[in-house]
């Protein structure tokens, strides 16, 4: 997973827009790496990872 994080820092746009986050307005994004979905967001400095999800879980669980 380390691998895929280092990745994401290089190549920040090639993850898809996360749907289920879109209500919050704040651009997620996500990559899948094996059975789980690395939710992020970029900004101006810095490329922020706000969760590490389960993607076997039911994604509605995600809105908190």
């Amino acid at each position: 997973m380390n691998a895929s994080v280092n990745w994401l820092a290089d190549h920040p746009l090639a993850g898809a827009i996360e749907a289920e986050l879109e209500h919050l307005g704040k651009g997620h994004r996500r990559i899948v790496v094996g059975p789980f979905k690395i939710i992020y967001r970029i900004t101006p400095k810095q490329v922020v990872v706000t969760d590490i999800f389960d993607s076997r879980r039911d994604p509605k669980r995600m809105k908190g």
